[in-house]
Order: structure tokens, then C-alpha cells, then sequence
């Protein structure tokens, strides 16, 4: 099964082949609506043409029968001279393409006396008219009336002529006046073949029967339809429903194309034949050019589909080339903006963006290193302090972080100390680490631990000046032989003390604001003691108990107080891990949003 594996195939496929169908479908369809157009209208044109053949041969026989009807005429009038029908008789066989005019006299049922006879091929001239007409005139004196039949055709194929055979009929039946004109088919047929429109020289004056009177052809042929033709067999069958049309043949173009017509003066059908090539030729001009046209037009099209589709196909596999090598850290490029539409603009911002990324990649090699030097800055490991347990963790959300945790030893207690920094990342960790460096400078001037954070506060409050950055503080001094401590609280959440004896917890409170806010600002010392073998501090961070979930539920101090009271028989270090696993199965896929410190401080039994 095919699979569309690049751009550009997809363009071929999404975009070029349905072009290419609709633009061939919709040619198709609109040549289909003018070839039928084309072909009516040369049916139409056929037909008038036939028409007008067909009108030409009426013309000729309707002349000789305007005579023969004039001639009769004074028959039955009695009156008109000899005279003027001999004139008529004259005029008759000077008409063109008559061949010869045969008048002949019947009186009763079988005496004949032949009046006249002129036949104009052999140049015989017949006696005088009024000499042949005696009985005729003893029949008009006897007062004996006559009448005209319709004229009826006696074709002889066998000399290519046609007689039109009129009567004058006596009312008494006894006599008869009978007038054959004789014409030449070829004379009615003459213009047919050769009007510049029927150039196949094949045209056929049939009767209804579908006998050939006569026809162009060389060929000697009875009836149309003799030969098997198929197309002359449905021209006949056509006839017979129709007075005029036109029929094309099997192929395309069509092999042969026929057309008929019925004359007016006589009871016949002029049938013509022609080879579809050539009568068809326009249509099938037009065709080849529409086609020719159209397939032109259909591949400038695709071409520039094409040539607009590979561009922006080779732009995007420039772009994805680029972001290959950004990806193996090759920051050094810079692509080519050839335009100015959409994939000019989407160049220019990955040019941009590659030079923003080697940035942000160079920061984050500086944040890397900021927070491996800053995480050299917190105890590797918990000191071993005689007569107390500890452990201690600060996780951060970013690089670099605000929290700050210490040990610190003096000959008279070890010391605690616990920071949250105002917000997260570089200036918090750079406030921090000044933090630790004022407070590592202080720490051993004395046993006043309200003095020593007197004196971080001012130097802190130099370094942040104005900018509104501050940290808060606990710090915590234990003496683990007098079984005492000491506290200053700087702003930060106060501490816990859980008491083993009691099962209950301390709020290890006091005042005093963060540091850096106010530089003349004096702490007090909080104060605690009898402690006892099992009993338990806990200093934090808020990013413990504020940890959220999914549904923006907090951890809470009570499940700290809870963790730690159910670990309570357990080591500092298990304590301080079960605090962070609770936090951790609490926040659950939800990202923590701010750092987490926790110091344990278990007093040894």
C-alpha cells in the first residue's frame, strides 16, 4: 500500500492529481456540451442543405408538369385552338431535360388512334396537331366532358430516365387523352454531387420502398439497404418515420454520415452518402484543437502548482535540514530569505529563533553551572552532630533556586538555618548565596544569634536596595547537652517541634520581619528547653505544605504533622524522605511551582 511520506508527495497527491481531474473533468464535460452543440447545429445545417437539394429537383419536374397541366387544360376546355396547344406542346419539349413527349389518343375500350409523338433525341417531328384530332373533336361536339388524374412516375432505371404520366379522362369513360414527358435523371440529379458540401459523389433518388430510381454511384444497385449496410439499412427505417434527417455511422468520428429528404412533387427521396471525415472535419478540428488547448492549458497550470509547491517543499525541507542541525547544537546558520509571503516570514523567524536558541542555550549552560554551584553551596550530607539525628533537602523547580538551608557549628550549639528567598531562579539563588556568605561571616562573633541576624539583615539590606527583593528566615540553635535552644524567626513560617512524651506539637513562633526590608530592624531570641530523647524539629519551606494537586488542593502543615508522627520511631533521614514521597504522591502529574526545603532535627535519646 502506498504511503505519503514527503511533502511533495503529498502535494502530488492532495493537490496536483485532483487539479489535474477536475481541470480534465470539467474540459471533458464542457467539450461534450459542444461537440453536441456543434453536431446539432450540423444537423440542422444538413438538413436545410438537403432541403435545398431536394427543392432544386422539385423546381425541374414541377416545370414540365406546369406544362403538361396548361396542355390538359385546354382539352377540357373544347374551345381553345389547335393552335395553342401545338404552342404548348412546342414549349414542353423545349424544357430542359426532358428527353421526349409521348401523346397518345384511346377511344372506347380498345380503339387507340395515336394522335402525336415528338421525340426530340431522334429529331422525329409528328403531323400537323389539328390532323390528329378528329375524334377528339367529335367527342367535344357530342358534348362530352373531361377531367385531369394526378400525375403518376414510371421510372426506367435500365435508361436512366423518369416519365411523368398524366390522363384527361372523358366523364363517359370512352375517351382518354394520355400525356408521357420523359426526363433524364441525370438532370435531376446533376447538382446534387457536386454542390462543394456531399463531396462523395454517392447520391441515390429512391422510392418509398427504398428502390434506387437512380444514383451517382458507379455501381449498378437496386435497392438501398442490398449490400447489409447497416447505415443505409437505418436510413430506410428512418424514412419511414420521418420526411427528412440525417444518421452517422458506427466509429468516431463516424465512418459514413447519410441524409435524406422527400421531394414535394414526387413520391421519392433523395438519399446521400458521405465519408464522416469529411463532413465531420470542423467537429473533429475543433476537437483535436480543444483537446490540444486544453491539455496545454491543464499542464501550465500543474506546472506552476508545481513549481509554487516545490518551492515552498524545498523551503520547509531547508527548515527541517536547519532544525536538524540546531538539534545536534550547530547554531551557527543562517537560511536565505528569498520572498516576502508566508514562508519568507516563517525563514526569517526560524533565522531569528536560532540565534534566540543559542542563546537560551548558552544561559542554560550558565544556569547549569549556576545550579551546580549553587548546589555546592548546600551540605552535601548531614554533619555528625553528638546527641542529635538530622537530615536535610532542598528541591528546586527551576536551575536555580531561592531556598537555602545550612549547618553551622559553634563551640557552645549547633545551629540551623532555613531561607525562602522571594520568588525562584538567578536572583533568587544570587540573594541566597549572599545570604550564606554574610551569615557564614557572622555566625561565630558570639552566642547572641539575634545579633548575628541584626547584622545579615543590614549587610542583605545594602545589597537589594530598592529593589524589592527580601528573604525570610529560621534560625535555630541547639544545645544538645543542656537539652535547650534558641530561635530567631526572620518572616519565615515558624518552626515545629514535635514533643515524644506529650504525642503533641510546638509552634515554633516569634517576630520579625524578612531580611533586607528594614536595615535597622533588631531580632529577638525565642527560647526552648527540656527537650527529651525522641523529640523531633522540623523547619520548612512553604513549597512543603503548598504543594497543589490536580484539583488545586494543597498538601497542608496537618499532613506534614502527619507524616512525621506516624514516622516518628524512624530515623531523621526516613522522616525527611517520607515528607518529600507524600509531597510527591500528593502533587501527582501536576508540575511543582515553587521550591521545597525541609530540615529534621530528631533529638538522640
Amino acid at each position: 500500500m502506498f504511503h505519503i511520506k514527503t511533502l511533495q508527495q503529498r502535494f502530488v497527491v492532495y493537490m496536483l492529481l485532483p487539479v489535474a481531474l477536475l481541470l480534465w473533468g470539467m474540459g471533458a464535460i464542457g467539450f461534450v456540451y459542444a461537440r453536441n452543440t456543434l453536431i446539432r447545429q450540423w444537423e440542422e445545417a444538413a438538413t436545410l442543405k438537403l432541403q435545398r437539394a431536394a427543392h432544386n429537383v422539385d423546381m425541374r419536374l414541377a416545370r414540365p408538369k406546369e406544362w403538361i397541366k396548361l396542355y390538359l387544360a385546354f382539352v377540357e376546355g373544347h374551345h381553345h385552338p389547335m393552335r395553342m396547344r401545338q404552342q404548348i406542346l412546342e414549349e414542353l419539349k423545349q424544357t430542359e431535360g426532358v428527353v421526349a413527349v409521348n401523346i397518345e389518343t384511346l377511344a372506347g375500350e380498345n380503339q387507340s388512334d395515336l394522335e402525336r409523338q415528338h421525340h426530340f433525341r431522334d429529331k422525329w417531328i409528328a403531323p400537323d396537331d389539328s390532323k390528329g384530332m378528329a375524334f377528339m373533336r367529335r367527342q367535344m361536339m357530342a358534348g362530352q366532358q373531361f377531367h385531369v388524374t394526378m400525375p403518376r412516375y414510371d421510372p426506367d432505371t435500365s435508361n436512366r430516365t423518369v416519365s411523368i404520366i398524366t390522363k384527361a379522362m372523358a366523364d363517359s369513360g370512352d375517351a382518354t387523352i394520355q400525356v408521357e414527358v420523359v426526363m433524364d435523371f441525370n438532370f435531376l440529379l446533376n447538382d446534387i454531387a457536386y454542390t462543394g458540401w456531399w463531396q462523395s459523389r454517392k447520391a441515390f433518388l429512391i422510392d418509398t420502398t427504398g428502390n434506387v430510381l437512380i444514383s451517382t454511384s458507379s455501381l449498378v444497385r437496386e435497392k438501398l439497404g442490398d449490400n447489409g449496410d447497416s447505415l443505409e439499412q437505418d436510413t430506410l427505417d428512418a424514412m419511414r418515420a420521418n420526411t427528412s434527417g440525417t444518421l452517422r455511422g458506427s466509429g468516431h468520428p463516424s465512418k459514413e454520415i447519410s441524409g435524406f429528404y422527400r421531394l414535394a412533387e414526387a413520391p421519392w427521396y433523395i438519399v446521400v452518402f458521405a465519408p464522416g471525415e469529411e463532413i465531420l472535419k470542423p467537429i473533429i478540428r475543433f476537437r483535436n484543437y480543444y483537446f490540444l488547448t486544453l491539455g496545454g492549458f491543464v499542464l501550465v497550470i500543474l506546472l506552476l502548482i508545481r513549481r509554487v509547491t516545490g518551492q515552498v517543499a524545498r523551503s520547509v525541507n531547508q527548515l527541517s535540514a536547519a532544525a536538524g542541525d540546531i538539534a545536534r547544537g550547530q547554531f551557527d546558520l543562517a537560511l536565505p530569505e528569498r520572498t516576502g509571503d508566508e514562508i519568507g516570514a516563517l525563514t526569517h523567524n526560524f533565522n531569528t529563533m536560532a540565534v534566540q536558541l543559542k542563546e537560551r542555550v548558552q544561559l542554560r549552560q550558565s544556569l547549569d553551572l549556576a545550579k551546580e554551584v549553587q548546589q555546592n553551596l548546600l551540605p552535601a550530607k548531614a554533619p555528625d552532630f553528638p546527641g542529635l539525628d538530622v537530615a536535610g533537602r532542598s528541591v528546586y523547580c527551576d536551575q536555580t533556586g531561592g531556598d537555602y538551608f545550612d549547618y553551622l557549628d559553634t563551640c557552645q550549639s549547633f545551629q540551623f538555618v532555613v531561607g525562602d528567598v522571594a520568588g525562584h531562579g538567578i536572583s533568587a539563588a544570587l540573594l541566597m548565596s549572599s545570604v550564606r556568605a554574610s551569615l557564614r561571616q557572622c555566625y561565630d562573633s558570639g552566642d547572641d544569634i539575634g545579633a548575628v541576624i541584626s547584622d545579615v539583615n543590614r549587610h542583605i539590606a545594602v545589597d537589594v536596595g530598592n529593589s524589592g527583593q527580601f528573604m525570610t528566615l529560621f534560625y535555630l540553635a541547639i544545645d544538645s547537652d543542656r537539652k535547650t535552644m534558641q530561635w530567631v524567626r526572620a518572616g519565615h513560617d515558624p518552626g515545629m517541634l514535635y514533643r515524644l512524651s506529650t504525642d503533641r506539637f510546638e509552634e515554633l513562633g516569634g517576630t520579625g520581619i524578612a531580611l533586607g526590608v528594614d536595615p535597622e530592624w533588631s531580632f529577638s531570641i525565642q527560647n526552648a528547653d527540656n527537650l527529651q530523647g525522641g523529640d523531633i524539629v522540623l523547619l520548612g519551606t512553604d513549597g512543603i505544605w503548598e504543594a497543589f494537586n490536580g484539583d488545586g488542593v494543597m498538601f497542608g502543615k496537618e499532613a506534614v504533622k502527619q507524616m512525621l508522627r506516624e514516622n516518628r520511631d524512624q530515623p531523621a533521614g526516613v522522616i525527611l524522605n517520607s515528607v518529600f514521597e507524600a509531597v510527591a504522591s500528593h502533587a501527582g502529574e501536576t508540575k511543582i511551582a515553587d521550591d521545597m526545603t525541609l530540615i529534621v532535627v530528631k533529638i538522640a535519646a
